[in-house]
């Protein structure tokens, strides 16, 4: 049981290290252009829907 318990603990820990190590590169190599457009479209949404009182109209 504790071996079971061990093994996924580091199975999971791996999983995890992998992921932030793949999304750090990805992120870093993007251009700021990109990142600063997905920002701001992000930030217009959540202003959209705080002056819809978190209601969007999509017609």
């Amino acid at each position: 049981m504790m071996r079971f318990l061990v093994d996924h603990l580091v199975l999971i820990g791996v999983f995890f290290a992998i992921v932030w190590f793949v999304v750090k590169h990805v992120v870093a190599d993007l251009p700021d252009d990109v990142l600063s457009q997905a920002y701001k479209r992000v930030k217009q949404k959540k202003q959209e829907e705080a002056e819809h009182g978190g209601v969007r109209d999509n017609r």
